[in-house]
């Protein structure tokens, strides 16, 4: 799975911006862009990711496939 892909797809999806998906989750941009970066993230972040991007984890996953 690509992260950063699908951060990247499900943000253009729904028209939003890395900033809007910062203050919903209450981080900073920078941290976004290193989760995007990193090569392993915990589950519960992806799924918060996902839940706040308002799809399932499986969708949110496949974006990056």
């Amino acid at each position: 799975m690509d992260l950063s892909k699908s951060i990247r797809v499900a943000l253009a999806l729904r028209g939003k911006s890395h900033k809007w998906l910062a203050e919903e989750y209450g981080v900073s941009r920078q941290w976004i862009s290193h989760v995007k970066k990193a090569e392993n993230v915990n589950t519960s972040t992806i799924k918060t990711i996902a839940e706040i991007l308002d799809m399932p984890v499986s969708e949110f996953i496949a974006l990056g496939e």
